[in-house]
């Protein structure tokens, strides 16, 4: 039942996604034959949907390209949903990191507002202790 489960998904997939759209006709064609015994030459894919609740429009699905049915499909199984919210997550992905560079740019301006006031520091320090070594110096020369 596992296996059957898989090739449904498989299945779905297929007729539904655009992901096997690329592929070379031997690709194909292992899609539909894996393993021992006759080789399968044609299949197809039908998939029964529960409308008894309207979300599918069945008359836009029966005049529609296979492109435009493809977007209601993937609308109506709550893929558009899921995109709509990953781009959401996205942006505030986004957000997050402008923010997250602008508080480290401010981080690196205070860091070297603070390296200033050091060096101001260990300036007036080192001037203090000229002037008194400088007054020591006047003083011992005059006697």
């Amino acid at each position: 039942m596992k296996w059957l489960h898989n090739q449904n998904e498989i299945a779905i997939q297929f007729v539904l996604s655009d992901e096997f759209s690329h592929l070379r006709p031997e690709q194909r064609q292992a899609l539909l034959h894996e393993g021992t015994g006759p080789r399968v030459i044609s299949a197809f894919v039908e998939i029964i949907f529960d409308n008894s609740d309207n979300r599918i429009p069945i008359n836009q699905m029966a005049t529609a390209p296979d492109s435009q049915r493809i977007k209601l499909l993937r609308e109506v199984a709550g893929t558009k949903v899921y995109d709509e919210r990953k781009e959401e997550s996205k942006n505030a992905r986004d957000s997050i990191t402008r923010w997250v560079i602008k508080r480290n740019e401010k981080c690196r301006k205070l860091a070297r507002r603070r390296i200033i006031a050091i060096k101001v520091v260990t300036i007036g320090t080192n001037k203090r202790k000229l002037v008194k070594e400088l007054r020591f110096l006047k003083t011992g020369l005059c006697k």
